[in-house]
């Protein structure tokens, strides 16, 4: 924002609850979802290396069958049933974790 008076730029505060520290429940949250989907993909691709929360399904060796053993295994799980097309929208390991419930982070459905 622009403080005409003085032609000065200041900043102005983002309301308290759109600020997301480090360590906050929402974060832990997301953060424990995305470990979460990245041991599956480590599983069922039988991955050697590192997953990062960005790295793409298919780009890792999935195809369409392994696509469905993740969500079998998923549901197997935590009891949550994800649409196929839900994975096939959200293919990025960050995004498929965006889509499961907070229950997955709490410890299960």
């Amino acid at each position: 924002m622009i403080d005409r008076s003085s032609n000065r730029r200041r900043t102005v505060p983002l309301p308290f609850d759109e600020v997301m520290t480090m360590d906050s429940p929402a974060r832990v949250r997301d953060e424990a979802r995305i470990r979460y989907v990245q041991s599956v993909f480590q599983r069922v691709l039988q991955l050697k290396q590192e997953t990062t929360p960005d790295d793409e399904f298919f780009a890792l060796g999935g195809t369409s069958l392994t696509a469905i053993e993740v969500l079998d295994l998923i549901e197997a799980e935590q009891g949550v049933r994800l649409p196929a097309r839900k994975f096939y929208q959200a293919t990025a390991i960050r995004e498929l974790a965006g889509e499961l419930p907070q229950t997955v982070a709490d410890g299960g459905a």
